[in-house]
């Protein structure tokens, strides 16, 4: 009976100390500790680290990991490589349900699949334990509205091709106005539009349209080239002309300041000796005129009767006439005789 009493004692001890251990708790590195007194909240959040709390019911303390990414997905269902985009023009086997066609701004249908991450604030690591709302499932339906909401106002080519990342920031900030103004404390990281195609019915279509589309860029950025080619070997030949025509102006007007200066040098000589300057002026006329002709010269100092035969010796048979022998002078004192 004694040794029965001291059992239960020690059993007693020990369930005691069990319970008062359950208090004792563990806040993992990515974690905040919710801590509630009775149901109600006791501020602020735990911390990462060890936390000796009253144990259950008194104090209840539920874990919450605040940036974990978590995600939700729109449109098209059963995507299990999410993270990585799917082209358009590969081919689609699978009937996608009517919950991924979205129609677009320019009146077109697309089949569409998104993924939106999302992490929760401090505040929003209370709404999941104290709130009377889901916030998983408050997301879910907000995000696709707003998916719905930015694709009707977009062309469908700026969907597949030219500004999907624009559309994507468009959707991450309108998602993140609905949940700021619906009160739940989220950060929206980003908005991912994973796939994103035409119908399948007219998928062969749009690849058509894409090469004719890829061939146009083509054909635009061959005849660009050609033409900035063409511009600058035109560019190189106007400025050759433009230098050469320089040049010349150069050239001619140094030689017509060299023409002008000899010319005022000449006027001058010609003021202090006109004489001279008629004189030579004269027999350059004459060796300019005279140049490349026969010529006759008579010595003035020859008295008496000359006669002139004005005629081609070579016609004649006489072949040509090297030189006339000199015609001896006459006495000085018999000048006035001849």
């Amino acid at each position: 009976m004694h040794h029965r009493r001291a059992l239960l004692r020690v059993s007693a001890l020990a369930a005691l100390l069990v319970y008062l251990a359950s208090g004792v708790t563990l806040i993992g590195p990515d974690q905040v500790g919710v801590l509630q007194r009775w149901g109600r909240f006791i501020s602020p959040l735990l911390s990462p680290g060890l936390h000796l709390r009253f144990p259950s019911p008194f104090e209840t303390v539920v874990k919450v990991e605040p940036r974990l990414v978590r995600s939700a997905r729109i449109g098209l269902p059963g995507l299990q490589k999410a993270n990585q985009p799917v082209d358009w023009s590969a081919t689609h086997g699978v009937r996608r349900a009517e919950a991924a066609l979205f129609f677009t701004g320019d009146e077109n249908l697309v089949e569409l699949g998104a993924r939106v991450e999302y992490v929760d604030t401090e505040a929003g690591a209370l709404d999941r334990v104290l709130g009377s709302v889901g916030v998983d499932e408050t997301v879910q339906p907000a995000a696709e509205a707003v998916v719905r909401e930015t694709v009707c106002k977009t062309p469908l080519e700026a969907i597949l091709v030219t500004h999907r990342g624009e559309v994507e920031e468009t959707m991450t900030r309108a998602l993140q106005d609905r949940l700021a103004r619906a009160g739940l404390h989220l950060v929206v990281e980003r908005v991912r539009i994973v796939d994103a195609h035409p119908p399948r019915e007219v998928v062969p279509a749009y690849r058509e349209i894409s090469r004719a589309v890829s061939d146009v860029e083509r054909y635009r950025n061959e005849a660009e080239a050609y033409a900035a080619e063409q511009s600058l070997e035109a560019e190189a030949e106007s400025r050759s002309i433009r230098d050469q025509g320089a040049t010349r102006g150069n050239q001619v007007h140094a030689r017509a300041e060299g023409e002008s200066a000899a010319f005022l040098v000449r006027q001058l000589a010609h003021a202090e000796h006109p004489d001279l300057s008629a004189f030579r002026l004269l027999w350059r006329t004459l060796g300019t005129a005279l140049a490349g002709r026969p010529k006759l010269l008579l010595d003035p100092r020859i008295k008496g009767r000359r006669h002139v035969w004005m005629a081609d010796p070579t016609t004649l048979g006489a072949g040509k006439i090297e030189s006339l022998p000199p015609t001896p002078l006459a006495p000085p004192g018999r000048e006035s005789d001849a």
